[in-house]
């Protein structure tokens, strides 16, 4: 199966997409048909109308290619997903705040790609807050601190944390989780502490 349109990078594998819907229960769906306006006489009529009823004026063809010339780089279905491994050329790390609770968040960058984990540093649930304590003995053996800011000043310390040198991601839904760590080393200039959250990250925290 070969995806031409980036449907797949878009909304995920076909076999992980969820549909959210914004209807209250009993409404009907509304559709509502594709419009185009015509330049000299303001009707508006279908997208697929060639000549307007209204004034003849005849629409150009459309030049746009209906999809790329590649297919998607990307598994269609992820239970057929294969984990890729990458080679991690940066390593971000900051703090990342979603519903009243702050994590850390990890980015790890590659080829002009970005692999993003979070360590729920923070969280007061024991089962969520193990996946940091993991994280944290997987990266040298170390104890999980108690706050993102303890974190951020320990990471900060070049030396106290050895950054990998590629990591193995696999298919989540519309996005890559990060699963596995190799060549793990004291890399120097690899990794960077940002205090505070970057715009870019608070507009995906809002999204």
């Amino acid at each position: 199966m070969l995806d031409f349109a980036g449907n797949i990078e878009r909304h995920g594998p076909i076999d992980q997409i969820q549909v959210k819907s914004k209807r209250k229960s009993g409404e009907k769906a509304v559709s509502v048909a594709p419009v185009k306006e015509c330049p000299q006489c303001h009707e508006l009529v279908h997208t697929s109308v060639r000549i307007c009823p209204g004034c003849e004026h005849e629409f150009p063809e459309s030049t746009m290619p209906a999809h790329g010339t590649e297919a998607a780089d990307m598994d269609p279905v992820a239970v057929l997903a294969k984990p890729r491994t990458v080679e991690v050329e940066a390593i971000r790390y900051s703090p990342h705040t979603k519903q009243e609770r702050t994590s850390l968040r990890v980015e790890y960058l590659s080829k002009g790609q970005t692999y993003t984990q979070w360590v729920p540093i923070e969280d007061p649930r024991s089962y969520v807050r193990k996946h940091a304590v993991q994280w944290f003995w997987d990266h040298g053996r170390h104890q999980c601190p108690d706050t993102v800011a303890d974190a951020l000043n320990f990471l900060e310390r070049e030396g106290n944390v050895p950054v990998p040198h590629s990591i193995q991601v696999v298919r989540d839904g519309a996005y890559w989780k990060v699963d596995k760590y190799f060549g793990l080393s004291h890399r120097k200039g690899v990794a960077t502490v940002e205090r505070e959250a970057s715009l870019s990250n608070l507009l995906r925290a809002w999204g």
